[in-house]
């Protein structure tokens, strides 16, 4: 099975270099769509459009998990099942969505040799964090008990493990 797949990409007041990211992730993303948590829409949200990329302005609703529901929403929409879900600092490797979706496909594979069709399945690559200087979420066993994960800040994008 090849899934159909799109990528949401949440923006708070980004960056000039963060717009150009955008441009180029749609090169390798089929499916774009932008969500904008900026207040106010920005000037720039015609040039992405221009280049067919999907510009949705949410104005912070719900915060970043409104935006990301908002994107999904629209992808399903476009015929989206695979969904990706970034941030406007997200730098993303060659060949990127090609290893997800496989490793998708091979999750969905193995969930379906086990009898169970339509099984629900979470992927996500090691990020690592500059702030932190540290990949993340960092999961990890002690004995019998695992550690949780708790938020360092109020930033999604700074998750560390909880100390033991």
């Amino acid at each position: 099975m090849s899934f159909s797949f799109g990528a949401v990409v949440v923006t708070y007041f980004p960056t000039d270099g963060q717009l150009t990211n955008l441009h180029a992730l749609s090169n390798s993303c089929p499916r774009l769509c932008v969500v904008d948590n900026t207040p106010e829409p920005g000037d720039w949200h015609g040039a992405l459009v221009d280049a067919g990329i999907t510009v949705l302005h949410n104005g912070n609703r719900g915060g970043i998990a409104g935006a990301f529901n908002c994107g999904i929403t629209e992808l399903e929409a476009q015929g989206a099942e695979l969904f990706f879900l970034l941030d406007q600092d997200s730098v993303l490797p060659a060949g990127y969505f090609d290893a997800m979706r496989q490793a998708a496909e091979t999750a969905q594979g193995k969930a379906s040799g086990e009898g169970k069709q339509d099984a629900a399945f979470l992927i996500g690559p090691l990020v690592h964090d500059t702030n932190l200087d540290a990949l993340i979420p960092q999961f990890g066993l002690q004995g019998s008990a695992s550690t949780s994960s708790t938020c360092a800040s109020n930033s999604p994008s700074h998750w560390r493990a909880a100390p033991s």
